[in-house]
């Protein structure tokens, strides 16, 4: 069965921005399983404010993700997000401030929202979650199902374990990056031993040829002018095979008769 998604004119403009979609996939937490870190941050948060419901809520275009979520009833819970018509949570994002609702069911921005009928939430306290490069990633928030006014102590607290969730989205973030820092400077180092010890042998080939080179010259001279001596013409054994291993190996990079007769045709 399709799930309801809220119109587009219903989400608001900040929720469906380029850059922060962005962001948001750049963190890489989008549909991925619970993990401890974030689940205790929601425990104690409902375990201190005694709510029965917290959660640690990632906004994408048109859903919410639960990267964490405690008391949420089903299918919910398994789920693990609802569409944006079943989201406080967007409000948190597109205003960049703490949203306190004592009774949803008549507080203008969300009384018609399908969290109430579908959810059973009616006291919501939703903080934004904002990275340090200034991205709404989602919200941390407690709920419970029946109307409540939030104390002062309550939103305080509620606003340093959305500190604490946010710190846990910047370690994940910077562990991967390192990591794939570090396997970029090992594919580096490969390649840069390789094209170093390439450089060096190119550059010992090139010392020797210019050696033999000068030796073949002085001694095409001297040959020409009667001066020669046996030292002039008798080059190195050594150079002598070096020198007709290089030309092996030109004449076989070189294209056959017959690959060049065909190109040429």
């Amino acid at each position: 069965m399709t799930q309801p998604t809220a119109p587009a004119s219903a989400v608001p403009a900040l929720v469906r921005d380029a850059t922060r979609l962005a962001a948001l996939r750049h963190s890489a937490l989008l549909d991925t399983p619970a993990e401890r870190g974030f689940d205790r941050l929601t425990e104690l948060a409902a375990r201190l404010l005694s709510a029965p419901i917290a959660l640690v809520t990632l906004v994408d275009e048109d859903r919410q993700f639960f990267k964490s979520c405690i008391g949420l009833p089903e299918p919910w819970a398994s789920r693990r997000g609802t569409p944006l018509s079943h989201s406080f949570c967007q409000h948190v994002v597109a205003s960049r401030q703490p949203l306190v609702i004592e009774d949803a069911r008549e507080h203008p921005l969300v009384r018609d929202n399908d969290a109430i009928r579908d959810l059973g939430v009616v006291a919501y306290l939703g903080v934004p979650l904002i990275t340090a490069g200034g991205f709404e990633l989602g919200s941390f928030c407690v709920i419970d199902t029946h109307p409540r006014r939030w104390e002062d102590d309550e939103i305080r607290t509620v606003k340093e374990l959305a500190a604490s969730v946010l710190a846990e989205i910047e370690l994940r973030v910077a562990v991967r990056e390192l990591s794939r820092a570090n396997a970029a400077l090992r594919a580096a180092g490969t390649r840069g031993a390789a094209v170093v010890r390439g450089h060096k042998k190119f550059l010992r080939d090139g010392a020797r040829l210019q050696r033999i080179e000068s030796l073949a010259l002085r001694a095409s001279f001297r040959l020409a002018t009667g001066s020669a001596t046996l030292e002039d013409v008798a080059f190195s054994p050594r150079d002598v095979l070096w020198m007709a291993g290089k030309l092996t190996q030109m004449r076989a990079a070189l294209p056959t008769a017959e690959e060049s007769g065909g190109a040429a045709s």
